[in-house]
């Protein structure tokens, strides 16, 4: 049984709509109940329907542990997919929703491996430089999402392969700034480069 929502009727129904398009049925109770918090305390003000709803489901599908991409949103609702992931940011911040859920730099990972078509090989470097500089300290005081990027800007250094990966491509997809990944991929690949 779905949640009553206090959100107008067409959100309901595109809510449904892109539960069914997603393949995420078993999220939607969660998306309701993020929608009603995003409206009761007005989170969506300044920002389109289309904005404020693929926040909430990459959000709720997060708190989830789902596996839906900010890409396969962004195309489902006509948006960019920086605009999905800013949009989840906000929301994510202003509620509760994942308070209790830790998340691993390495969902940021494999995610956005996954929506940038990342070779396996490439993918793995990544995690290999990203888990040693971490056990060197490196992931002390950083976001999840900067520290992966950085890590597969890193392997992408170290393999000496390009593959479309730039510091402002995976800044587009992240909603990391560059010079973030900048430091960040630099002191990985000196703490892994020392192991």
């Amino acid at each position: 049984m779905v949640q009553q929502c206090i959100a107008p009727e067409d959100v309901l129904s595109r809510i449904e709509d892109a539960c069914i398009a997603l393949e995420i049925q078993e999220v939607e109770s969660t998306i309701i109940r993020v929608v009603n918090i995003v409206y009761d305390d007005e989170l969506y003000s300044g920002r389109s329907l289309e904005a404020t709803l693929s926040g909430v489901i990459f959000a709720s599908c997060r708190s989830e542990d789902v596996a839906v991409t900010p890409k396969d949103i962004a195309e489902l609702f006509d948006v960019e997919v920086k605009c999905v992931l800013l949009s989840a940011r906000y929301i994510l911040r202003h509620t509760d929703i994942l308070e209790d859920l830790p998340i691993s730099w390495t969902t940021f990972l494999e995610e956005l491996c996954e929506t940038l078509s990342i070779p396996d090989a490439l993918a793995e470097q990544a995690r290999e430089i990203g888990s040693v500089a971490a056990s060197n300290g490196a992931l002390s005081g950083r976001r999840p999402r900067g520290y992966a990027a950085a890590a597969l800007y890193a392997a992408a250094k170290y393999c000496e392969t390009n593959k479309g990966i730039t510091q402002r491509v995976l800044s587009e997809h992240t909603g990391v700034s560059e010079s973030t990944i900048r430091v960040t991929y630099q002191e990985q690949l000196e703490l892994y480069e020392e192991q």
